[in-house]
């Protein structure tokens, strides 16, 4: 069997017909992958060096804001991928104050705590002010319509 051709196309509908899918692709696989990757390396920087907590035991990689399972990337149109870390309050502590069923709020923004907090640890911020700088997203979606048989110069 001979190498793959590239389709040819009559037009850029045709053109964006045929990319949408493999982006979307690229999107849920090697985009998500990076942006969660790059999530936890914000998280780490940002809120677990900033501070050792005196009033609460850290849950970190098991059930905490490090928590791959805790960090969701959902498609939610074409070519529009939407990630949340969608960690719960521990069970441990009282969150009277809490909105809502996620920490993220209340430590990027350092409100709704029943218990010290030490500020605002904005990590969502810095994930994306790191993705803007560094354009690791962009190298993934690049990786992803290559695995896709895309091949961009």
């Amino acid at each position: 069997m001979g190498p793959c051709r590239m389709p040819t196309f009559r037009n850029l509908n045709e053109v964006a017909k045929y990319l949408q899918p493999k982006i979307n692709e690229a999107l849920k696989k090697e985009v998500a992958d990076r942006v969660a990757t790059v999530q936890q390396r914000n998280i780490q920087a940002t809120v677990y060096d900033a501070y050792n907590p005196k009033e609460y035991l850290r849950r970190s990689e098991n059930g905490g804001l490090l928590d791959a399972d805790n960090i969701k990337a959902e498609l939610i149109e074409d070519g529009v991928l939407s990630v949340k870390n969608v960690t719960p309050p521990n069970p441990r502590y009282r969150h009277d104050k809490l909105e809502g069923n996620f920490i993220d709020y209340a430590v990027e923004y350092g409100k709704d705590y029943d218990f010290y907090s030490p500020g605002a640890r904005p990590f969502v911020k810095d994930t994306i002010e790191d993705l803007r700088a560094n354009k690791q997203h962009v190298e993934a979606m690049r990786r992803g319509l290559k695995r896709q048989g895309v091949n961009l110069k």
